[in-house]
Formats: structure tokens, C-alpha cells, sequence
């Protein structure tokens, strides 16, 4: 399916394989969260999902955004952004085809943010999004490079060069 007719929006819709340029469309995107204030979280065995959810509270009483979870409205479950875009062997559902089991949310998500792989993405993930906004790649470095070579070459042949 071609990159512009796909809804970013919505992480229950993304293709099961991701590729680089639907990544980088989706990080420059940033993730969707939380659906609006008036929507309706679906009911799912007399359970549904609590917005509450997108805050940590820590033991000390301060509170902090869960900015990488993010919830499907197409599916009525819950993703860890990060995971889904870069940890390609998420051993949580989080990471792949969702979490809809409200009863036992906020043990899952405790899990699933301690775990290793969960914080190597989203390292990755902030990596990512931030050479994206710099236009800090390889390639970037290596035509800068080429670029200054051709320059170099163009000032020290100048009877030469067309």
C-alpha cells in the first residue's frame, strides 16, 4: 500500500512490516496521543481503558507522561510506539499486536517499561527523531564530504574545471 494513502495516526493500521521511509514518516509525525478529550473508550468485559493510563506515577507521588503508549481506536488496545517502530523481536504484545486486556494494564505496562528492550528502543526511538530533525545521517555526512572535495578539487583546478 503506498506510503500516502496509510493513516499514522492510527498504530493499529500500520503495516506488520515497517519500513525505514513509513518509520521516518511516523517519527516526523510523532506519536498520537491521547484520542480527544470527548471520545468514548469502547467497553470490553464490562472493562475498558482508563486515560489515567498515560500517566506513571512514581513512588515519590510525581507523575510523568507514558509519551511512547499510544491507543488504537481501530483496535481498541494500546502500543508502545517505540517498540512497534524498532524493537523487531518485542517479546510484549505492546510492541506488537496490541494490549486489550484492561483488567491487567497497569502490571503490563510496569513490565514492559523496565524491560531492556523496551528502553533500547526508546533510545533509539529518540535517536532517530532527532537525527531526523538535524538531517544527521550518513548520507548527509557523506555528501557533505563529497561536496567539499568537489569544491577543493574546483578551486585547485581552476583552469581545468568547466
Amino acid at each position: 500500500m503506498p506510503l500516502e494513502t496509510l493513516d499514522l495516526s492510527d498504530i493499529g493500521n500500520w503495516p506488520f512490516v515497517i519500513t525505514a521511509s513509513f518509520r521516518d514518516s511516523v517519527l516526523q509525525a510523532g506519536p498520537a496521543q491521547p484520542p480527544p478529550s470527548n471520545f468514548e473508550y469502547p467497553i470490553n468485559n464490562n472493562r475498558k481503558f482508563h486515560p489515567s493510563h498515560f500517566w506513571r506515577k512514581l513512588s515519590n507521588g510525581e507523575s510523568f507522561q507514558r509519551s511512547w503508549l499510544i491507543y488504537s481506536q481501530s483496535k481498541d488496545a494500546v502500543f508502545c510506539f517505540c517498540c512497534k517502530l524498532f524493537n523487531v523481536t518485542c517479546l510484549s504484545s505492546l510492541g506488537s499486536t496490541g494490549y486489550s486486556t484492561w483488567k491487567n494494564l497497569a502490571r503490563c505496562l510496569h513490565d514492559h517499561e523496565v524491560r531492556q528492550s523496551h528502553l533500547q528502543a526508546m533510545h533509539t526511538c529518540h535517536e532517530a527523531k532527532q537525527r531526523l530533525d538535524t538531517s544527521t545521517f550518513v548520507d548527509h555526512f557523506l555528501e557533505n564530504a563529497t561536496n567539499k572535495h568537489i569544491e577543493y578539487w574546483k578551486k585547485s583546478c581552476t583552469g581545468f574545471w568547466p
